[in-house]
């Protein structure tokens, strides 16, 4: 949806999204058809009624998932140009559970986008010349004028936290591989180590009813220590840039990742990050220049760059000041549409009908 969202704002392109269920998409302005076997069963027919229907000149398939859709605009002659996007890391995962996820499938599409190089490199051995990787992008000033322009002390009374605190913050879905439990751990460890009483830690996220009973265990310990209410957890929050501006360092601690947002979010806000040196967040992070790096899983490497961050503030500043800089520089929402844009007139060029919207009757992107 997000590119879909952004083709459109700059108007040069009409977009329906096909989703398999309805999505926030009402207030984007965005149309949507809902097709609820999309991705799990679709069908020739399927796909044909599709083409029909819309006539787009380009399908983009979001997600390693859309393989089987795929495989079904490929079996309709004269089909569009297909960009299949994949954000998934995780090669070995999925080739292991859909078993007719095939190296073949790789090659048909007219081009294969990735969100990081890293990324690509995973699957490099597939390439036949359609692959490339367009970095995420976000809209950085936002963020950056908002934590400047705030005053921390009134987000901290409306978010009912500490207004003398200095406050590490986590932000992403509850899950074992976003590794908030790991990290409640090792902000145990840390508080017992240090034993400052300014320091809490915030985790915000949306999280499901069946993860709860693990949250609840990992705080008991801080319960058991008289820590737990330095650790405030909050639920999915439309206000992110409030709690970015309201925050002193920044975390991400997953096992998994592939280009994530909520890093460029935090260092676009000027805040110090630590993330794990996975996948794309090297591309993101450079080590004690634009951000802390830590390997997954290392409960003394991520308390040893907390104590780093906290224990030497003019280094904290000067880490979150670069990161800023270089998001504004290198990840914001107008590079992204611009390496789609090339994208998009690249692949569509040999069609005989312009792109423009004004020219046509029908929406010439369909985003599934």
């Amino acid at each position: 949806m997000q590119i879909a969202n952004m083709l459109k704002n700059h108007g040069k392109h009409e977009c329906v999204v096909l989703a398999p269920k309805k999505g926030p998409l009402k207030e984007s302005g965005l149309a949507q058809v809902t097709i609820r076997s999309l991705y799990k069963n679709p069908t020739s027919k399927m796909a044909r009624n599709i083409l029909k229907k819309l006539k787009p000149d380009l399908i983009l398939i979001n997600t390693i998932l859309g393989y089987k859709l795929i495989q079904e605009f490929n079996a309709v002659p004269d089909h569009p140009p297909i960009v299949w996007l994949i954000h998934e890391s995780e090669r070995t995962f999925y080739f292991d559970k859909y078993k007719d996820l095939t190296p073949q499938i790789f090659a048909t599409p007219t081009k294969v986008v990735f969100p990081c190089k890293t990324t690509q490199k995973i699957y490099e051995d597939l390439d036949t010349g359609n692959f490339q990787s367009i970095y995420n992008g976000i809209d950085a000033m936002s963020f950056a004028t908002l934590s400047s322009g705030s005053d921390k002390h009134a987000l901290r009374v409306k978010h009912n936290l500490p207004t003398d605190a200095l406050i590490v913050t986590s932000v992403g879905s509850f899950c074992f591989r976003k590794s908030q439990i790991e990290l409640i751990d090792a902000g145990i460890e840390f508080l017992t180590k240090v034993n400052n009483p300014e320091v809490h830690f915030l985790l915000v996220g949306k999280m499901a009813p069946a993860f709860a009973p693990h949250i609840d265990s990992a705080l008991k310990r801080a319960d058991e220590l008289k820590l737990k209410e330095r650790f405030h957890i909050r639920p999915e929050t439309t206000e992110i840039k409030e709690i970015y501006a309201l925050s002193d360092i920044a975390i991400c601690n997953s096992y998994i990742e592939a280009f994530p947002l909520v890093t460029l979010e935090a260092m676009a806000s000027g805040l110090p990050v630590i993330a794990t040196e996975i996948y794309g967040i090297s591309e993101q992070l450079e080590q004690r220049k634009t951000g802390m790096l830590v390997l997954p899983g290392n409960k003394r490497e991520l308390i040893d760059a907390i104590e780093t961050l906290i224990s030497d503030r003019e280094f904290a500043v000067e880490l979150g000041r670069n990161a800023q800089r270089y998001v504004l520089e290198n990840f914001t929402k107008e590079k992204q549409y611009q390496k789609y844009e090339a994208l998009i007139n690249n692949v569509t060029k040999s069609l005989s009908l312009p792109l423009s919207p004004a020219s046509r009757s029908q929406p010439p992107l369909v985003h599934s």
